[in-house]
């Protein structure tokens, strides 16, 4: 079967742009596959997206889409929940939540979360915006890339341990605002510590809450292909580390100290004590 798609248009710089999902070819209930920055959700949605094709799901990774056009998750278009379609869909490529994306009812059971620890993930951020992170996209604007290219310029200049401190209330409220959107309906969770070194079981299970039909042999090839593990670290490489753990090397005594007050609900939360 096939839908109509649906479309938005919006204006930036006088300039009217539309995003328009694919077409639907199936009536299986859409699904929403959600991570954070820096918090594994590049692996998520690279295994993700081949998994929910295989099944007969349309794929609308709409943050790497207005991130092409120059647009941060604040700044997205208002009407963006038009978009969301009860069924034929893989809403895939969530980097957290902003206000403007609350989830509708239909994504009750149909909706699974990867976190981390955030003291990792401020880490990973620093490596990321000052050395491996691909600039945005400038289709409708080079604001943000104007922004992102001044931030990696200051950062090659900031310490790891002040660059941490500076950015983790911003992480915290991203982190927090997340998990309450996600609280309203039901959904899974898994902490990226659990699965980076078990992502076969990890994906089987995701793949069996979702109840996506694919082939078991698909899903494993899917995943070997997407189980990387360096042999040594690179700053300039996307996968830099993927061991846990990686603040207890990178950062000072005092720096860790002051992050564990900073994420205290949520190291609280997701037993990272």
């Amino acid at each position: 079967m096939t839908q109509d798609a649906p479309s938005i248009s919006f204006d930036i710089n006088g300039q009217t742009h539309v995003l328009a999902l694919p077409a639907a070819e199936t009536d299986i209930p859409s699904l929403f596959v959600i991570g954070l920055p820096k918090a594994g959700s590049t692996l998520f949605n690279r295994i993700m997206r081949p998994v929910c094709q295989k099944a007969g799901l349309a794929l609308l990774p709409w943050h790497n889409m207005l991130r092409e056009f120059g647009i941060l998750p604040n700044d997205f278009p208002d009407t963006l929940g038009k978009l969301y379609q009860p069924r034929g869909y893989a809403f895939v490529g969530f980097r957290g939540l902003s206000p403007k994306e609350r989830l509708p009812g239909f994504a009750n059971g149909r909706t699974v979360y990867l976190v981390r620890d955030p003291r990792d993930m401020v880490v990973s951020q620093y490596f990321s915006l000052a050395y491996s992170h691909p600039p945005p996209g400038t289709v409708a604007d080079d604001t943000l890339l104007k922004a992102f290219e001044a931030e990696r310029r200051e950062l090659r200049q900031t310490s790891i341990d002040e660059y941490v401190l500076s950015t983790a209330p911003a992480v915290r409220q991203k982190y927090l605002e997340t998990t309450s959107a996600l609280a309203e309906i039901e959904h899974r969770v898994w902490r990226y510590e659990d699965v980076v070194f078990d992502k076969q079981n990890w994906i089987s299970k995701v793949v069996a809450y979702l109840e996506l039909d694919v082939p078991e042999a698909f899903v494993a090839n899917v995943v070997a292909r997407n189980d990387i593990a360096p042999q040594s670290e690179n700053k300039h490489e996307h996968i830099r580390k993927v061991t846990p753990g990686d603040h207890k090397d990178k950062l000072e005594a005092g720096t860790v100290a002051a992050l564990n007050k900073i994420f205290d609900p949520i190291l609280t939360a997701h037993d990272y004590r």
